[in-house]
């Protein structure tokens, strides 16, 4: 045999070595297979167990569990040599169906696709205490590689030991449990099985006391307030109610009597109702009832009523007048104004149901064509969080008006210390003077804005009658030419 020199052949290597060395590998490991996936009826917890992944360097693997949200998403991993199953303590599998699958990962951090998802058995349980049943009803067993042949129904009542209830059919996914004792508590499950059983797999626990309803002990209107030209009305009831069905009843004059308006369910204690159909501009009384299992009204709040607010002008003062909701003793309403820069809260803290507002104070300040109005109130003992309730909205309309009043006192008291026009408008031209009753002219301007403070070249005039003129330009292009005298009062 010829010998290789030594010198040669510690040359190849070193020339072979880093070639191997710069190499990296990047082939994925084979898919591991789901094996099974079951439920711990007791505690919830979820076990998926799979068949390793054929491929020799597989270091981990990774699991992966549904999410309502972002569909699969990595939750844990294991060692490969751990046993090949994985128990997820904090499983949503006793809320709804929850899918696992499985990834294989080598030692140079390569990572094989999922495998198909394995989902659990999810069951539902309904109390029917009007047919004295139970309705159960679960998602089916879907497992390719260990198809089940049939269900088996595990029941226990009153906490004693569970037992084989019924065995259904695997095209069954419902049942009826007629087995029914008022007051009586059962706790179910289903398992998906084959006549050996070696891969059985179970679903969540349900349990149920039958035939005892509690209707809340107390149920109450708590706000009706116009929304988007809807009236929207909240209500809460007590939490330890098992009832959570409700309807909502208007007073109808047509029938002289009570007819359902709407229907919704009740979450943590508060129920609303939004109600397109709803005449927001006239008073209409409305009770809120809850319903049992078999659809009939258990209990009622007392009747409340949507506010409506009306208007009238008297020249410049608008009087509102408003309704009390009356399912509050005692409210306390705010009234709201818009003069085109958004709502603001004019006056607040109010009992009584009348308002008055003077145009006149802010006329010269409006943007728009009319002043909005509308009413709020709050009620005391409300849910926090409760929305107020809130009113109609009404448009007083503003006409071009010139108001002038006779008389100031510019003592510099903050009071009353101007004397200017208070307009309903801009207008487009404007010039007010004053002049004394000789004729003699103490001031002038063309900013609307800018009133006399009683002074002459800085010296403040004595008491007595001035004149003055206005002449000014509406938006409409009108003009208007007014003369008049104001008292300076001492």
């Amino acid at each position: 045999m010829k010998q290789i020199p030594r010198l040669a052949l510690l040359a190849s290597l070193i020339f072979v070595v880093p070639v191997l060395q710069g190499q990296q590998d990047s082939i994925l490991p084979a898919v591991p297979v789901p094996e099974s996936v079951t439920v711990n009826p007791y505690n919830g917890s979820s076990t998926i167990r799979w068949i390793p992944s054929v491929s020799t360097d597989v270091e981990r693997y990774i699991i992966y569990a549904s999410d309502l949200l972002y569909g699969f998403l990595a939750i844990d991993s294991v060692a490969a040599s751990h046993i090949p199953e994985y128990v997820h303590a904090n499983s949503f599998a006793r809320y709804r169906s929850t899918g696992y699958s499985v990834a294989a990962r080598d030692s140079s951090g390569n990572r094989s696709p999922m495998s198909e998802p394995l989902w659990t058995v999810y069951l539902s349980a309904a109390n029917d205490s009007c047919n004295s049943r139970i309705n159960l009803s679960w998602t089916p067993h879907d497992n390719a590689r260990h198809p089940s042949d049939h269900y088996e129904l595990w029941v226990s009542v009153a906490q004693d030991s569970v037992y084989n209830y019924l065995t259904l059919a695997k095209t069954d996914t419902s049942c009826i449990f007629r087995d029914y004792l008022p007051g009586t508590r059962y706790c179910f499950f289903i398992t998906a099985t084959n006549e050996d059983g070696a891969f059985s797999s179970s679903s969540n626990r349900q349990c149920i006391t039958t035939g005892i309803e509690t209707a809340p002990g107390w149920l109450r209107l708590e706000a009706i307030s116009v929304e988007g030209g809807r009236l929207v009305i909240t209500g809460s009831y007590d939490l330890e109610s098992t009832m959570d069905d409700f309807v909502l009843l208007r007073f109808d004059e047509g029938i002289s009597g009570w007819s359902q308006c709407g229907t919704a369910t009740g979450f943590d204690g508060t129920v609303s109702f939004a109600l397109s159909d709803a005449d927001t501009d006239r008073v209409t009384p409305y009770v809120l009832a809850v319903l049992n299992s078999c659809g009939i009204p258990a209990d009622s709040s007392l009747p409340g009523r949507n506010i409506v607010l009306t208007s009238m002008k008297r020249g410049t003062e608008v009087d509102l007048r408003w309704n009390r909701p009356g399912f509050s003793s005692a409210p306390l309403f705010s009234v709201w104004r818009d003069r085109g820069y958004g709502w603001e809260e004019t006056s607040g803290g109010l009992t009584d149901t009348v308002w008055s507002d003077d145009l006149s104070l802010f006329a010269g300040s409006v943007t728009s064509a009319c002043v909005a109005y509308h009413v709020t109130a709050t009620h005391a003992g409300s849910p926090p969080g409760t929305p107020a309730s809130g009113s109609n909205v009404i448009l007083v309309p503003l006409t071009w008006e010139t108001y002038m009043p006779n008389a100031f006192t510019p003592d510099g008291d903050g009071l009353n210390d101007l004397f200017m026009p208070a307009l309903s408008f801009l207008p487009v031209e404007y010039e007010f003077s004053i002049y004394t009753r000789s004729g003699v002219l103490l001031f002038r301007t063309a900013d609307h804005g800018e009133g006399w403070n009683g002074r002459h070249n800085g010296k403040l005039m004595p008491s007595g009658v001035y004149l003055w003129s206005l002449r000014l330009t509406t938006p409409s292009g009108q003009t208007e030419a007014r003369r008049g005298t104001v008292t300076i009062l001492p």
